[in-house]
């Protein structure tokens, strides 16, 4: 009898990477201008550079908690934008938009290796496969679309729904309610959602983690890249 699974896949550094500023011809992201206009928007305050104020690790971050940071590195209080969480999602919807139309982007991301020949054969055995991820639902799909790849996900949790992970995660676990489930991710923040909601994770050094640092963090599977799709495949009990 057919074991009905749920595989999560986070975003960053998982199924896509950012391309680096000098080689996409921009400073900062579309996604990161959006944040520094919204922090002007709704707070009028000097915008900075995204990193100088947030640090340079970001990842595992949920966009409500980049968000959150960069304002207090700001000098605007947590308390202030949490207070207004549905006013930044839709502001920084709406200076996302306008910056799409402005510079049309289309180089900011590219698929990592053996993703799509992953999801493909995971499409084939009739897994059913889900997104969890910190970025906002709108952000994330414009990822998705922008790439091609949303056509292997049927569910999906977001950064709109909790400023914690393992909110995200378990959120996509009640909409998945499969027999057996994972999560793929590239972050120690990942592995720690993965293993707060009791399922198996997979970690892939595809992002700014080493295999050392992944490792630490205990996953049930390490890879190097989704390149090793025998291994994953074979984790997963097919």
């Amino acid at each position: 009898m057919r074991i009905e699974m749920l595989v999560l896949f986070d975003i960053d550094g998982t199924l896509l990477r950012r391309v680096p500023p000098k080689e996409s011809g921009r400073k900062v992201s579309v996604k990161e201008e959006a944040f520094m206009h919204t922090l002007r928007r709704l707070w009028s305050v000097d915008e900075g550079f995204y990193t100088s104020v947030v640090g340079s690790n970001l990842e595992g971050m949920t966009d409500l908690t980049i968000m959150e940071k960069l304002a207090g590195g700001l000098g605007v209080g947590a308390d202030q934008v949490r207070s207004r969480t549905e006013e930044v999602k839709k502001v920084l919807i709406e200076e996302f938009e306008k910056l799409v139309k402005k510079y049309a982007p289309t180089n900011e991301y590219v698929i990592l290796p053996g993703v799509r020949e992953l999801l493909e054969e995971l499409k084939a055995r009739q897994a059913k496969l889900g997104l969890a991820t910190g970025n906002l639902e709108h952000f994330a799909m414009y990822k998705m679309r922008l790439m091609k790849l949303d056509q292997y996900f049927t569910l999906g949790a977001f950064g709109d729904h909790s400023f914690e992970r393992r909110e995200i995660v378990k959120k996509a676990l009640r909409e998945g309610a499969q027999e057996k489930s994972f999560l793929v991710g590239d972050t120690p923040a990942d592995i720690e959602a993965g293993h707060s909601c009791n399922i198996g994770v997979i970690a892939v050094a595809t992002g700014k983690h080493s295999l050392e640092e992944l490792a630490a963090y205990s996953p049930e599977l390490l890879v190097k890249s989704l390149t090793e799709r025998d291994c994953v495949l074979e984790y997963l009990g097919f």
